[in-house]
Order: structure tokens, then sequence, then C-alpha cells
């Protein structure tokens, strides 16, 4: 038969804090739980910081028209599926094209005219003087929204 209580003659090792750091029963120091919880809630905050979409605009610095070319966005890099995006350059001479089928968080097109070639993953809000075109056969999956009198949306695509 087993004995639950421990015999008189047993020792017991009893635990105390010392500072952030406390003793185990093995006698080994390890970090008290207030440590533990400072560094869950550190890590935490770090992975929010780190997972934050980025904005990008598109700047046509780039060879050509296409989306897809990272030297047409103002960071160099084409937007992934979090990003950002906002088109505002009614002047400039690359107006953007999803030439091949891309993905972003969020589109905005304040300026210019965004065209659609292939498949945009991304809700599209077209304001101010922004021109969205979706061609024949072309698609945004994403909620399309045109905000103002002068914000023009020609879908001869599909929006789902």
């Amino acid at each position: 038969m087993l004995n639950a209580m421990p015999s008189a003659s047993a020792n017991i090792t009893r635990t105390r804090q010392i500072g952030i750091r406390q003793l185990s029963l093995s006698g080994r120091c390890r970090l008290g739980r207030a440590t533990e919880l400072v560094f869950v809630l550190a890590t935490g905050a770090v992975l929010t910081i780190g997972s934050q979409a980025q904005g990008q605009t598109w700047d046509g610095g780039g060879a050509n028209a296409s989306w897809g070319t990272a030297e047409n966005w103002d960071t160099n890099s084409v937007p992934d599926v979090g990003g950002i995006v906002t088109i505002d350059g009614a002047g400039e001479a690359n107006q953007p094209v999803v030439d091949t089928n891309q993905v972003a968080g969020s589109t905005q097109v304040t300026g210019g005219v965004l065209t659609v070639n292939a498949s945009l993953v991304s809700p599209v809000t077209v304001a101010a003087t922004g021109v969205l075109t979706i061609n024949a056969g072309r698609q945004v999956l994403g909620n399309v929204s045109a905000n103002g009198p002068n914000a023009v949306v020609n879908n001869n695509g599909t929006v789902t």
C-alpha cells in the first residue's frame, strides 16, 4: 500500500522567492512567474508589431507599367497578401496594370488609372479622381466601391 503522507523523517524542501528568481524543489534557480509573464507579453508585442501590414504606394519608377515590377513601388517591392496599396498618381507615365494574378490586403485608387488584365484579390476603393478598369474576362476578388462624384469604375469583367 502506498503512503500518501510523508514520514516524519522525510526532508521537505521549501522554496522562497529571491528577487525575480525562485529556487525550485531541485535547488536550481528558475525564473519566477512575473518574469515569465513579462517575457510572454513582450514576445507577443514583438510578434504583433512584426506582422503589421506595410503600406505601399505606386510610384511608376519601373521600366514598365506592371504591378509585378518591384521598382514601380515606393518600397521597391511588390505588395503581398497583407499589403496596403495606394495608387494616387494621375500624372505618372506608368499607370499600374495588373497583368499577372496579384493579392493585396487592400487597394485604394485616389488618382490615376488601375487596369486589371488578370486577377486581383483585394478589396478596392476608388475615390477622388481615381479610375478602376476591369477588362473582359478579368476579375477583382473583393469588394469594389466608388466614393465621390469623380471616382470611376469601368467593369467589363467580374467583381466577386
